[in-house]
């Protein structure tokens, strides 16, 4: 397999307060980042297309804190691209998880 999955962490800004999803390849070292301010998502979920020829081919499922909004949505994007494909607010905040385990704040 040429990518080792997906990660959160910040490359670009050098602070763990400001996260993004990244996906690595392997083979190149090249990285491709979704990342938006005030944005904090949480381990993300692979949805991969039943007919999808590509390891990477699927979508990535990630709950996203957006502290503008004090409130959470589900992200979607396309896990081939790194590009947002939908996003839906919850009208309320979802508290910080790791691993798939839920934290109180």
């Amino acid at each position: 397999y040429g990518f080792n999955g997906f990660f959160m962490g910040d490359v670009e800004h050098g602070s763990f307060m400001e996260w993004s999803l990244v996906k690595q390849d392997l083979n190149s070292s090249k990285c491709q980042v979704w990342h938006e301010e005030c944005c904090y998502p949480s381990e993300v979920a692979f949805v991969p297309n039943p007919s999808g020829q590509n390891e990477d081919d699927g979508v990535l499922l990630s709950c996203v804190y957006d502290s503008r909004k004090d409130e959470s949505f589900l992200l979607v994007i396309n896990a081939s691209t790194m590009k947002e494909i939908a996003r839906a607010y919850t009208g309320f905040r979802i508290s910080p998880q790791f691993h798939g385990k839920w934290f109180a704040p």
